[in-house]
């Protein structure tokens, strides 16, 4: 359904509501959204990574181009779900995410080498 999106902008709260299916992104289910397991997230993270569509890519979608709006880098939701769907399909998150990973396992073990 719709969500509640209050903005702080200059010292002002600005309330609205923002419905998904306005950008095209149809209603769904909490369990066709839901994980599970750090593992099985990660699986699911992947699919959606590697082109699966679906629910769960429409939310990531969504969430992905309201952060972009926040931060300045899309000026307006549509904006954003085009930079978002763009840097899935062009396989850039999964990159982006892949080396954040070895990062991290680095972090883990200051024996591996990251680059």
């Amino acid at each position: 359904g719709q969500t509640r999106i209050s903005e702080v902008r200059e010292g002002r709260v600005t309330t609205y509501y923002l419905n998904p299916r306005d950008y095209g992104i149809a209603y769904t289910t909490i369990e066709k959204l839901k994980g599970g397991t750090a593992e099985e997230n990660a699986v699911i993270t992947g699919n959606i990574l590697q082109g699966e569509t679906g629910p769960r890519r429409d939310i990531v979608l969504l969430n992905a181009a309201l952060a972009l709006v926040a931060s300045g880098v899309a000026r307006a939701v549509e904006e954003g779900l085009a930079l978002a769907a763009s840097a899935i399909d062009t396989g850039k998150a999964a990159e982006v995410l892949d080396k954040l990973v070895r990062f991290t396992q680095a972090l883990a073990d200051p024996e591996t080498k990251v680059g």
